[in-house]
């Protein structure tokens, strides 16, 4: 007979070693008390089977009375690897399939999660979810305890460093891997959504959560292969040449501009905000090589051509006219430079939960942004930081180039000194 856990992921510090958004409050209650109450809206779903799975740290006793209010239980395994704490979740229930969804999934839609479960048991399939596109704080995914023991054997098989980095996203790797007749995706048109007057409000409940507008991150206590943030800044690393010269937008403290400078000749860190650029510039104190600036990312005070590089990660999102800004990109770049940058990826992101966020892009309609203002553009899909094997994921980032025109006047003027 079939048993079902509903596992909500947790963890008091997020993968960047800041405070995890499930502990923030949102109407006097934490987010992932929310999450909790949601998911015991779902039909089938009761508190005796629904616990909160964290990492076995003292910091998350800040969960026990979270599943005492619920009538939940916290159920404690390892920090980094995320498949046996979900399996040591799954039979310490008896538990035959999981409906996971994370702590911070304040706005699960009971019907979706209903649906997910009902053609799981329709065909006993591997995995069921919503497109990986979809709002991920309205969703969860269904999968068998089985093909997720099998999935972590073949993780745990894996060479360094992809067996840490995939422990840490084992649902995302059981994505990739599992065959199409054994999973089930439901179809954007069979997707239940929010009306635009609930999101709306939905996106003012979120302002709660998301206090700040850009991410903290304690790098103390960070775990680098979770760390999506930083995973961003190695993709982008690892496309410079050492003779590039860079300019990171919105670079925040500069630990990525650090990042970036050990693969390439300079890097120039523009920020609007005059307290990271502060401390950007102490963190980096003595390094001639890395300067920052204060700036708009949309009207940066640098030269025509200054730059073989321009590298602006989680950025385009936050501004009012990304058309605009691809053109600032333009200038800055030379015939011929590069253009790295990533932005969530939303199916239906006119209207993003992320207050900060003025509007979420589908993959067409990042692509077609690009390809007004550039040439070669090439996009990667990823989901939670794991790089998927085409183009769709929750997030996406891009490399691609300005029109190399004029290649004969760009040989003969190389990259010079960057203003003082």
């Amino acid at each position: 007979m079939e048993k079902t856990v509903a596992i909500v992921q947790a963890h008091a510090r997020g993968w960047d070693g800041a405070k995890d958004y499930s502990l923030y409050e949102v109407e006097g209650r934490p987010v992932v008390q929310h999450t909790i109450e949601r998911l015991l809206a779902t039909r089938g779903i009761e508190a005796p089977d629904c616990c909160i799975a964290v990492p076995d740290d003292p910091a998350n006793d800040a969960f026990e009375p979270i599943a005492r209010a619920t009538g939940t239980r916290v159920f404690r395994g390892s920090a980094h690897d995320v498949a046996a704490r979900l399996l040591g979740a799954a039979d310490a229930h008896g538990a035959t399939r999981i409906l996971h969804v994370m702590g911070q999934h304040l706005f699960l839609i009971p019907e979706l999660l209903e649906e997910m479960l009902e053609r799981q048991a329709e065909r006993d399939l591997d995995l069921v979810q919503a497109p990986i596109n979809f709002e991920m704080r309205f969703t969860g995914i269904v999968v068998r305890v089985e093909a997720l023991r099998r999935a972590a054997a073949e993780i745990g098989a894996l060479p360094e460093p992809e067996r840490t980095r995939l422990r840490v996203r084992p649902l995302s790797y059981l994505h990739e891997q599992t065959p199409a007749e054994r999973m089930h995706v439901i179809p954007p048109e069979a997707l239940p959504r929010y009306s635009e007057s609930e999101l709306r409000r939905l996106r003012e409940l979120a302002r709660q959560m998301y206090c700040d507008e850009r991410a903290s991150c304690d790098r103390a206590h960070a775990f680098q292969p979770g760390n999506y943030n930083e995973l961003r800044y190695l993709f982008a690393r690892d496309r410079l040449k050492a003779d590039d010269v860079v300019i990171d937008a919105a670079c925040g403290v500069g630990y990525g501009a650090e990042m970036l400078a050990e693969r390439c000749r300079r890097v120039v860190g523009v920020d609007l905000d005059e307290t990271a650029v502060a401390a950007a510039r102490s963190r980096c104190r003595g390094r001639s090589e890395i300067r920052f600036e204060q700036g708009d990312a949309c009207a940066i005070a640098e030269p025509d051509r200054s730059f073989t590089a321009f590298v602006s990660l989680e950025t385009i999102e936050h501004v009012e006219d990304p058309d605009a800004f691809c053109r600032e990109v333009k200038r800055l770049l030379v015939p011929g430079g590069r253009f790295i940058c990533s932005t969530p990826q939303n199916l239906f992101g006119e209207i993003p939960i992320n207050p900060w966020h003025l509007r979420e892009f589908s993959l067409e309609q990042f692509r077609s942004l690009l390809e007004r203002h550039f040439v070669d553009v090439e996009i990667h899909g990823a989901v939670n930081g794991v790089l998927t094997r085409g183009e769709i994921g929750n997030n996406m980032i891009a490399v691609a180039r300005r029109r190399p025109v004029e290649l004969r006047r760009s040989r003969e003027r190389s990259v010079g000194p960057l203003p003082a």
